[in-house]
């Protein structure tokens, strides 16, 4: 046996492109912004050739279709394509039938996908075969099907129970921004559909009004653990026990739109003991008191992950509430916006375990963010922040607390200025700093961001590490900008500068580019 644990950097190169290879282009591309050998590691062919993506379009409209057709086919015959996006063109009826039958060879010839992304489906034409049949009857090793922007007339009888009988090994299923309604006289196959949810463990389905048609068709003991619904669909009390009843391994639960109330949060609080995320996504929190929150909370220990967005604002009361009643194991957090917020509201005690917090806008007299400073300060593992109101003092002493910090982002930077760096570089002489890998810093005075800030900040070791760097309100900055950011963040992947001057550059952005040539950098501005 090691008498040390094995680092993951210290594997050798082979062992370590045997792992990435098991990982999906989106972790592959967060692991290349960790660092410079990492970003080598993942930039080799050979670990992106098994994942492509197709637009229908750009074969149909090229001068020699069929030898496109050919060459892709072939490819993914021989080169065992395993995650496929395919986006298909409707613009008119012939498109239409062209880019069915293209996504039908396609799935012919794919044996080896496990993840397909069907993106656009408008209408089956008569005379071609329905590509979830082609799939059921191809791809016996499909894992993941993403529908987005598809028609009623995709799902029938015979494709869902293609799908049943062919793609033995699916268990994730995401339907988006498709369309279900339709007349009585071309029903959706309920009994089929819930015999496939039945399976899955992640499912996916934002269609208001439409998911409760399945609670009495499926089976109690489905194998869900990760459900993405729309909240409206569970207003009533018997379809929200009847879900939970359906799914007890449940651990992920994400509701977007409509109204969350008193009447979700006591059936979740009783029914979900180990539910581990839970993300209340764009809803309504007006009918939801301090109380109901308390309910959830307290009857669910195992939580890990609370989102919460809307529109409404909660109470300052709430705040307290909640994060009194936080589970102490909970990593991820972020609240909704309160009235009213003062700063012994804000000194509550975080988790001490607490590794992302997001707090959004708020409208707060000028200091009370300060009780934030003591709110942190059991926080010393917080990776991540995303607060609103901020102004010199505050960030210095946020920096010098929060010492393992790699993501910050500053909603509202009025009361910012460049002193607030001057003040980092004393205190970093004596005391450890964070080192950023992520920084956005957003609504500045017309005075405040200027060439000098940017300087002052790239002095600092909080920028040393940067590679997402984001600042709004750039009409002051020339050149010089530029120059200090690229002496200062080598390992810079991404840059957004909004309200940029160009007239105030000259040859700056260039060169800028030029001094990261042979690295993928991108430059956003408005």
């Amino acid at each position: 046996a090691f008498n040390h644990p094995c680092q993951l950097e210290q594997l050798p190169t082979e062992l370590l492109t045997r792992i990435l290879s098991e990982l999906d282009q989106a972790t592959l591309s967060r692991c290349a912004q960790l660092n410079k050998r990492w970003r080598q590691l993942t930039a080799q062919p050979l670990l992106w050739r098994n994942s492509i993506r197709i637009r229908a379009q750009t074969i149909i409209d090229s001068p020699t279709p069929v030898n496109q057709l050919s060459y892709w086919t072939s490819f993914c015959s021989s080169a065992s394509i395993q995650q496929l996006h395919f986006e298909l063109c409707s613009s008119d009826a012939e498109y239409n039938r062209r880019s069915v039958q293209l996504l039908n060879t396609f799935l012919s010839n794919s044996p080896c996908l496990q993840a397909l992304t069907i993106q656009g489906f408008d209408g089956l034409p008569t005379e071609e075969q329905n590509p979830l049949v082609v799939l059921g009857q191809s791809c016996s090793q499909l894992c993941t099907l993403k529908l987005i922007r598809f028609g009623r007339d995709l799902l029938t009888e015979e494709s869902v129970t293609a799908l049943n009988e062919g793609c033995l090994e699916l268990v994730d299923l995401e339907f988006r921004q498709s369309v279900l309604a339709g007349p009585d006289s071309n029903p959706l196959p309920l009994p089929q559909l819930a015999s496939l949810f039945s399976r899955l463990t992640r499912l996916n389905f934002l269609h208001e009004a439409t998911f409760p048609l399945f609670l009495d068709e499926m089976v109690d003991g489905t194998s869900i653990r990760e459900l993405v619904l729309n909240a409206s669909d569970l207003c009533y009390d018997e379809h929200l026990h009847r879900l939970l009843s359906l799914a007890p391994y449940l651990t992920t639960l994400k509701l977007q739109f409509g109204e969350f109330t008193e009447s979700h949060a006591g059936p979740l609080a009783s029914g979900c003991p180990n539910l581990q995320s839970l993300v209340l996504k764009n809803v309504s929190l007006c009918m939801i008191s301090a109380t109901g929150f308390v309910e959830l909370l307290n009857g669910c220990p195992k939580l890990r992950r609370l989102k919460i967005s809307s529109h409404d604002e909660l109470d300052s009361e709430c705040y307290r509430k909640i994060v009194a009643n936080l589970p102490s194991g909970i990593e991820d957090l972020k609240l909704p916006s309160f009235r009213k917020l003062r700063q012994p509201d804000l000194q509550s005690l975080l988790p001490r375990g607490l590794k992302r917090f997001e707090l959004p806008i708020q409208e707060l007299k000028h200091g009370c963010m300060r009780g934030l400073l003591v709110g942190l300060r059991p926080c010393s593992d917080l990776t991540s922040l995303n607060i609103s109101d901020c102004d010199d003092k505050l960030l210095s002493d946020l920096l010098t607390l929060l010492s393992r910090l790699r993501r910050l982002r500053l909603t509202n930077c009025i009361r910012l200025s460049g002193k607030v760096w001057e003040n980092l570089l004393k205190r970093g002489a004596t005391q450890p700093l964070p080192e950023l890998h992520e920084f956005a810093a957003l609504k500045f005075s017309d005075a405040s961001l200027n060439d000098e800030f940017v300087a002052e900040l790239c002095r600092t070791p909080v920028a040393r590490g940067l590679r997402r760097l984001e600042l709004s309100d750039c009409r002051s900055l020339t050149d010089s900008a530029l120059v200090s950011i690229a002496g200062a963040c080598p390992h810079l992947t991404d840059l957004k500068l909004s309200g940029l001057q160009f007239d105030n550059f000259a040859n700056g952005l260039d060169q800028f580019l030029n001094s990261y040539r042979g690295r993928r950098v991108r430059v956003h501005s408005d």
